[in-house]
């Protein structure tokens, strides 16, 4: 699915997208990065098992506005 069904689907067990793509960085199980889509001033927030801490104001790539490979995840 794109990013905006990938947003639409999410819910308050799934609160946040990720990429298919993205497993390869995970040092544990599922995706590795989720993008937690907010409206408050940090923007989207990451959650990552891959740099340690979240990030706020993810800045997304061409690439990943137009993938496909977008679903909902959890934290």
């Amino acid at each position: 699915m794109n990013i905006v069904e990938a947003i639409r689907a999410t819910d308050t067990k799934q609160p946040c997208i990720t990429r298919k793509s993205w497993a390869r960085w995970s040092k544990g199980l599922g995706g590795g990065v989720a993008i937690q889509p907010t409206n408050s001033p940090d923007g989207c927030i990451i959650e990552s098992d891959v740099g340690g801490k979240n990030r706020r104001r993810w800045q997304p790539t061409a690439e990943d506005l137009v993938a496909e490979d977008w679903m909902p995840t959890r934290l």
